[in-house]
């Protein structure tokens, strides 16, 4: 019995490291998830704009910053592109982002990229 007196603290030493990167992996793919719902509900804003409104495409890049700057989800400005392109049948939005990891000194430690290219595009027909 006096020799497993430190097994507990060793098991623990051993889990503790894994545990710990599978719970902050969980919440960098809810954030980046999140980030992309942002990104695709603002290239669809921006897109819906251009089309109810029949603005120029300044308007509709105005409209797509404005749906992405609504949530607070820590999007930040300076990795945010918008891109909108219109026709006289079409108008299309693109909306690039770069999500930046919490579990990115990690994954740069084993050679791996800590930053996650997320790219949405609306395409809406005028009427």
């Amino acid at each position: 019995m006096r020799r497993e007196r430190g097994q507990a603290l060793a098991e623990y030493v051993l889990v503790l490291p894994l545990l710990l990167l599978l719970i902050f992996g969980i919440i960098d793919f809810a954030i980046v998830v999140l980030q992309y719902n942002t990104i695709a509900n603002a290239a669809r804003e921006g897109a819906r704009a251009g089309v109810v409104v029949q603005g120029d495409v300044t308007d509709v890049v105005d409209a797509a910053e404005s749906a992405a700057a609504v949530l607070t989800v820590g999007l930040d400005s300076d990795d945010l592109t918008i891109t909108a392109m219109a026709d006289a049948e079409t108008i299309s939005v693109t909306v690039d982002y770069t999500a930046r990891l919490i579990t990115g000194i990690i994954i740069e430690a084993v050679g791996g990229d800590a930053e996650i290219p997320l790219s949405s595009t609306a395409t809406m027909r005028r009427e």
